[in-house]
């Protein structure tokens, strides 16, 4: 056990020295800017802080290159075959102004936040106990047509990647 401690530290120190090339930190208003350069052996990869749950900027105390964002499905997903991409769009903006790309997940039900399902599903009465019925047929082909028209951003260059949140809690 001793052993796997050592190599565990020296493997961690190893790769936070390693890891500061892939950024330029000269001064503090550099923070974020990725060296493409060096960013090359690992792109799309550290820390990724998000911004308030409120609203506002993500923290910018240590480097990154990824913003992590919550998106509620009904700020989206406005009817049965409507969408409003404009939030999405907003943290491109946002990201591309600090040099960096878009993780996204989308949901509708969150623990302790209000119900994001799209308002054309509720008023079918597709909620029971506060939670998305993510069984029913309307709300499973509201997913799917959903993801369908969220490919628009497939290969965009400015989102990394976008996390599975739509069914479930989370």
């Amino acid at each position: 056990m001793k052993h796997i401690s050592v190599y565990l530290l020296v493997f961690v120190f190893l790769r936070n020295a390693h890891a500061q090339t892939y950024f330029t930190t000269t001064s503090s208003e550099d923070l974020g800017v990725v060296n493409l350069n060096a960013a090359i052996g690992n792109p799309l990869k550290g820390l990724i802080p998000s911004p308030p749950w409120n609203g506002g900027e993500p923290a910018t105390s240590v480097p990154f290159s990824l913003e992590f964002h919550y998106l509620k499905m009904h700020e989206i997903m406005t009817g049965p075959n409507s969408f409003q991409w404009g939030v999405l769009d907003e943290t491109i903006k946002a990201a591309k102004a600090r040099h960096n790309h878009v993780v996204w997940r989308v949901y509708m039900h969150y623990p302790g936040r209000e119900l994001a399902m799209p308002k054309f599903l509720v008023d079918q009465g597709l909620v029971t106990n506060g939670q998305p019925m993510y069984d029913h047929p309307e709300v499973r082909g509201a997913i799917e047509r959903f993801i369908a028209a969220f490919a628009r951003y497939d290969g965009n260059k400015h989102v990394a990647f976008i996390q599975m949140g739509l069914i479930g809690k989370w």
